[in-house]
Formats: C-alpha cells, sequence, structure tokens
C-alpha cells in the first residue's frame, strides 16, 4: 500500500496517473518510493513548467534539491521504519523524510511521466530563507561528515567534467601532442 500527500492545491496531472503509477509499480516492486514530474503552475495558472526529477537520485541532487513530495508515492510501512515527518522542521519536514530514506538504504524508483500540478508560492517558497535553513541543518545532521566532503567534491568534478570544460582540456592537449610530434620530427 503506497501513500500520497497533496497540498489543497494539488492536483494530478491526468486521470491516468495512478494507472501508470500502478504499472511502474507492479514492472518495479518493492521500491520504497516512487516519485515523478511535477507541472509546476502559478497561482493564476498563466505559466507553467515541468520539474523534471532524475533517474538516478544521490546526494548530490539532495545537497541542493529535493524531490516534490506531491509527486511522489511513500510504501507505508516507510513510516514504520523511519518514523513521521518531524514537526520540529516547519518547511522542510518532507526534505528530511526524503534524505532520511536516501541515508537508510531506501529504494527509489523514478516515474517517466508528470504525476502532479503543483502551484508555485506555497509557504515554501514565501519563507525560502527558513525553508534553506531547515534544508541545510537537515543535511548537516543527517549526512555523514565524510559522504558530505565526497559529495562537494563530487560536484566540484561534475562541474570541471561539464562539456565546455572537457572541450577545452581536448583542444589543450591536441597542441601539446602537436608540439610534442614536432620535436621528434
Amino acid at each position: 500500500m503506497n501513500t500520497l500527500f497533496l497540498n489543497s492545491g494539488d492536483w494530478f496531472f491526468d486521470a491516468a496517473v495512478l494507472t501508470r503509477t500502478a504499472a511502474a509499480a507492479t514492472k518495479n516492486p518493492g521500491r520504497d518510493i516512487y516519485y515523478g514530474d511535477t507541472c509546476v503552475t502559478d497561482d493564476g495558472q498563466k505559466k507553467q513548467w515541468i520539474k523534471k526529477e532524475p533517474a538516478d537520485i544521490g546526494p548530490e541532487y539532495f545537497k541542493v534539491n529535493t524531490i516534490c513530495h506531491q509527486a511522489a508515492f511513500f510504501k507505508r510501512d516507510l513510516f514504520e521504519s523511519l518514523g513521521l515527518h518531524p514537526l520540529n522542521y516547519k518547511l522542510a519536514s518532507d526534505y528530511w523524510f526524503f534524505l532520511q530514506s536516501l541515508v537508510s538504504g531506501k529504494s527509489f524508483c523514478y516515474l517517466d511521466f508528470t504525476v502532479i500540478y503543483s502551484s508555485f508560492g506555497g509557504v515554501s517558497y514565501t519563507q525560502s530563507d527558513l525553508y534553506r535553513q531547515e534544508h541545510s541543518a537537515i543535511w548537516k545532521s543527517l549526512v555523514p561528515a565524510y559522504v558530505q566532503q565526497l559529495t562537494e567534491k563530487n560536484i566540484r568534478m561534475q562541474g570541471e567534467l561539464s562539456p565546455r570544460f572537457v572541450k577545452m582540456a581536448l583542444l589543450f592537449n591536441n597542441k601539446i601532442l602537436k608540439r610534442i610530434k614536432n620535436i621528434f620530427r
């Protein structure tokens, strides 16, 4: 049995969401959390965009981001093993639950479709400073220090391995190789 948390301004993206989610759960049984993409709308619903989630979730993602809880289905017994959302976090308790799940080795399954319409501009957005403080405190309290360090290094490496950086490095390498070849001619 899975659980879903919707806010008052949220609704399913289309009538087939639950059917597609059930099919994905049948194809990928036993996962603790099934999560998908979110169609974010402004309050007037004049603008909307898709918040696409990564298929592979790891510490690098959770260091700076989180899954939209409205687009996630949780295995009910997950709450028995991890506990309920802590009440001391006013805005980021859902982030705590996702990160605690990751740190505890729980399994995630990406649903490659949009699950929910969610209204942009909720309390996490209007009180973004408090949200960022809670996010940072949760990260520091749940993730072991050595994993935090490895995550930081990995994020830096990803930046250094950006396509632009790699292209520049290859060009530089080719120039050096040409010079070496010219020396030995």
